[in-house]
């Protein structure tokens, strides 16, 4: 994986909002928005503070093997949240309350992080 998709994996795992990470690098929001859809090279200042941000080293944020190592690094939460996403996506939805009740749950899990 690029730096780009790894900065975007990170902060939807932290269920952070581009624009708090966009803050804490001192940017706006559209230059951050490009870091992680542009493939732009990331300026080494960016990339700490990302670092000291999602708790990882910089070098497994340049890491093209990031979803293998992020194994090592999340919390409980994190992990059961990512198997009940997989799940989800795995099996079919039956009928229109199911699909209205995970929208739902999504929707109050995303505003928490806003």
């Amino acid at each position: 994986m690029a730096v780009c998709e790894n900065l975007r994996l990170l902060r939807v795992i932290k269920n952070y909002p581009q624009k708090f990470v966009a803050d804490k690098m001192g940017k706006c929001q559209p230059v951050y928005n490009r870091y992680e859809t542009d493939n732009r090279d990331v300026p080494d200042e960016c990339l700490k503070v990302a670092s000291e941000l999602y708790g990882v080293p910089v070098d497994l944020i340049k890491s093209p093997n990031l979803i293998v190592d992020l194994s090592l690094i999340l919390t409980g939460e994190e992990k059961e949240l990512i198997k009940q996403m997989r799940t989800i996506k795995s099996e079919p939805l039956t009928n229109d309350e199911q699909k209205k009740l995970i929208k739902k749950l999504l929707e109050e899990w995303v505003a928490k992080g806003e």
